[in-house]
């Protein structure tokens, strides 16, 4: 009869082979280049001493740590990748693993949060990893009906990586350093006789101008975890702070003036606490996260300096995933219009438009946070789809609420004004507005209508 096993003996050669796991010389690298291993990453991110994770002996760890955490008020899960691992390759354990946990949080309504660092399955496994890769995927794609998700891409995400991370919410990619893409450079010369690197087919500067599949780009992985964190806390009140400037003169009354909503965003929402997603995309739509008066929002603006604020394709894609992500994120919705409508045009109606646009329609339809719009400027034709849905409307002196632009009612016979009366007393006379205020009352206007809708918070 054999001689029973030390449990403590074999805890602590478990221990030694996660401690060896890795490649030396990578860790090296990455330590010389300022790129953290999983578990530096995961303690940079949560508050201290709240990390408990799971599985943590699985074969080995499997080149991926998961557990629990907290970022202020808020319980989070989390998961990192060890890219000194095979290259953050996923195994089939290492795949049913973080689905378990992502069902875990998905039941529980925690927020989710991937430090990615992984080229996708690990194909050298075979059909194991083809197993498991689909679990950890699907697992994020059903919990982005549920929880928020917010993705900080450390270094390569290749394949099922790559889907893990655009199917959620937010994903932050690091200046030379991350790179997203279903096909690597090799393959991609072999199957396409494409000669390109790794910035060309997946590094941030393409997918923030291209794709639109990255909402934030930063200079390392200390200002990533620091984005993730406030993009957590926005979803608690905090105490409210002044703007950094005063509303007041910056929305001209002339259609023929552009202005920078930007200034208007500075002087509306507490100072410091503005979050803008994908400034280099859909370009005529600004959009992101902010506090007014300590309360999370969710913001979208006309930007009238590109396109004079019209919808097109890219802007109008870009709205509807926004609309979404306030949703999952719990954030009322603050929109601020002054959009001539849909962009006309051949390459436009080419180019889907039909479909961007509708994509907004249901992301409107689908949402339950409350939603207060204020009319800037103009709101024409089917751009009266950024204002219709919500349940209190606010508009400055300047608004004006149209069924078409100037140059086509010329072309209509008949009186567009019907009465006479200016499209801002039109607007307000038939109930579209709810009140109209003067710009430097604006923000207190709006604090009060969010806090009839929201249960005064």
């Amino acid at each position: 009869m054999s001689e029973p096993r030390d449990p403590a003996a074999d805890l602590a050669a478990l221990e030694q082979e996660l401690a060896a796991a890795g490649d030396e010389v990578l860790r090296t690298r990455h330590a010389r280049m300022g790129r953290g291993g999983p578990r530096a990453r995961i303690d940079a991110l949560l508050d201290a001493d709240t990390f408990v994770e799971r599985q943590r002996y699985l074969d080995g760890g499997e080149g991926v740590v998961c557990g629990v955490g907290r970022i202020g008020a808020q319980r989070v899960a989390v998961y990192a990748h060890d890219g000194t691992v095979d290259r953050g390759a996923v195994t089939r354990a290492g795949a049913e693993k973080t689905a378990r946990l992502v069902e875990q949080a998905t039941a529980a309504g925690w927020p989710v949060i991937a430090l990615m660092d992984s080229q996708g399955a690990r194909v050298k496994d075979g059909v194991p990893a083809v197993l498991g890769n689909p679990q950890w995927t699907e697992a994020v794609a059903r919990a982005k009906h549920r929880v928020p998700q917010v993705t900080l891409a450390c270094g390569l995400c290749g394949g099922a990586a790559a889907y893990a991370a655009v199917l959620t919410d937010v994903l932050v990619m690091v200046d030379e350093q991350s790179h997203l893409f279903l096909t690597g450079p090799t393959v991609t010369a072999q199957a396409r006789g494409q000669q390109v690197d790794l910035d060309e087919l997946g590094g941030p500067a393409m997918h923030a101008a291209y794709t639109g599949a990255v909402q934030a780009v930063v200079d390392d992985e200390a200002a990533g975890i620091a984005l993730v964190r406030t993009l957590i806390d926005l979803r608690t009140p905090a105490a409210a702070k002044a703007p950094a400037t005063t509303l007041g003169g910056l929305v001209p009354a002339s259609l023929r003036q552009g202005f920078d909503v930007q200034k208007v965003i500075t002087g509306l929402f507490d100072d410091g606490s503005v979050v803008r997603f994908e400034p280099d995309y859909g370009r005529s739509l600004v959009v992101g996260f902010a506090r007014l008066a300590g309360r999370g929002v969710a913001f979208f603006a006309n930007q009238s300096l590109h396109q004079a604020g019209a919808l097109d394709v890219t802007a109008s894609h870009k709205l509807a995933r926004h609309i979404r992500r306030a949703d999952r994120f719990g954030l009322p919705l603050v929109s601020l219009v002054d959009v001539p409508g849909f962009l006309p045009g051949l390459d436009q109606e080419q180019g889907g438009i039909l479909h961007a646009g509708a994509s907004v329609v249901c992301a409107f339809a689908d949402a339950a946070v409350p939603h207060v719009s204020v009319i800037l400027r103009r709101s024409v034709g089917g751009g009266t789809v950024l204002s219709y849905s919500a349940q209190h409307r606010i508009g400055l002196p300047t608004a004006q609420v149209v069924g078409m632009g100037q140059p086509a009612q010329d072309q209509i016979k008949g009186d567009a004004t019907v009465d006479g009366r200016s499209p801002l007393a039109q607007a307000a006379q038939h109930g579209y507005l709810d009140v109209v205020v003067d710009e430097r009352d604006l923000r207190p206007a709006l604090a009060a209508a969010l806090a009839t809708l929201d249960g005064g918070h």
